[in-house]
């Protein structure tokens, strides 16, 4: 029915509902919440409730946090935008006016799914390479002056 053929309880489940059907109780619920002919709902002899209606009085305070929670969105967003901005102009190494109409035209056309990948200059990753180049050069200068036993 509604339990996998390996469920724990798909067997109590199904002799209890077998029992309640066997002693009338889910027919007894049957005809009391759907075929009850008992009650006239549309007899126009409607009570006076406590709670009033909900007008435009009483929805404003939906509308203020709807309001505040969309500001609040809008602010989070832009604080994400300038983020953005500042990692894009520090890992790219761009002034961050470039990255903001970078980033800006990314996010303006949106028929485009992926970002495009920055091209480094050949210029930096060399001299990147290089500096890494003339750490490791030192580090292997220091253990052929120190040997392994310098090392901790």
């Amino acid at each position: 029915m509604f339990f996998s053929q390996d469920s724990p309880y798909r067997t109590p489940i199904s002799k209890a509902l077998l029992r309640l059907q066997e002693s009338g109780k889910i027919q007894e619920l049957i005809d009391n919440w759907w075929e009850s002919k008992d009650v006239d709902c549309e007899a126009g002899d409607k009570e006076r409730s406590d709670t009033p209606e909900l007008d435009m009085e009483n929805l404003g305070g939906v509308f203020l946090v709807l309001a505040v929670g969309l500001l609040l969105s809008i602010f989070i967003g832009i604080l994400e935008f300038i983020w953005s901005v500042r990692r894009t102009s520090i890992d790219e190494r761009i002034t961050p006016y470039e990255a903001f109409k970078k980033e800006l035209k990314f996010a303006v056309s949106v028929w485009k799914v992926r970002k495009p990948v920055a091209r480094v200059s050949s210029a930096g990753s060399s001299v990147r390479s290089s500096i890494s180049n003339d750490i490791q050069m030192d580090s292997i200068r220091n253990i052929k002056r120190t040997g392994l036993n310098g090392i901790n």
